[in-house]
């Protein structure tokens, strides 16, 4: 049971001082960084998706991007407000 302790210690050791040897050499130029970047690639985009318009709640449909920001900010508002609970009195 000691050595079981012992070896888990040790284990837990090892990780921690690879995962600080990681993040050390992530930024540093050489073949850590390189293999760090390759994995890590693969989920950057050069473009990102785009909105074309938006249509309000009273059906108009709008490209304007200040009048889309708006509409997007009011409704998370509307969806994300405080909700109001009744309670019946008993």
């Amino acid at each position: 049971r000691r050595i079981r302790n012992i070896a888990r210690y040790e284990l837990k050791r090892f990780r921690q001082e690879q995962l600080t040897k990681q993040l050390a050499d992530r930024h540093k130029s050489g073949k850590e960084s390189n293999l760090f970047w390759s994995r890590t690639k693969r989920h950057f985009r050069k473009a990102s998706a785009s909105l074309r318009g938006l249509i309000s709640p009273d059906g108009e449909s709008s490209k304007d991007p200040q009048r889309m920001a708006n509409l997007t900010a009011d409704y998370y508002e509307q969806l994300f407000k405080e909700p109001t609970v009744m309670r019946p009195h008993p």
